[in-house]
């Protein structure tokens, strides 16, 4: 996983010990994961060790600058965003989007395909 649960504890100020929510939160990890790589139109890995087939588009978070910080606060604000907004429709309340922070801080990172690739 790009984050652990202890940060996703973090994010959403849940106690470390606590382990009631502790299957959700890990699907709520999985889910941002997802959307990051959906995002960027690659596969995002923490490590070079962890790719396991050739993947020369790969974006492993070790080798950027600053060990990748600005994709893992994307996934935590995701991970932030869906803590909070479990349900698809809430009464009552504005409509919100998925945080706008996320665009910004993967925007660089988005690999655009040209040449004939999908």
């Amino acid at each position: 996983m790009l984050i652990t649960l202890d940060e996703a504890k973090d994010q959403v100020k849940i106690d470390r010990d606590d382990i009631t929510q502790d299957d959700e939160l890990t699907a709520f990890i999985l889910a941002a994961s997802s959307r990051l790589e959906e995002e960027l139109q690659r596969a995002v890995y923490l490590t070079r060790s962890d790719i396991t087939t050739d993947d020369p588009d790969a974006l492993v978070l070790d080798e950027l600058r600053h060990g990748g910080e600005g994709l893992k606060l994307a996934l935590k604000l995701m991970i932030g965003h869906y803590f909070r907004n479990r349900e698809q429709v809430v009464t009552g309340t504005i409509v919100s989007n998925m945080p706008e922070g996320f665009a910004e801080l993967t925007s660089s990172y988005r690999l655009i395909p040209y040449g004939g690739r999908t």
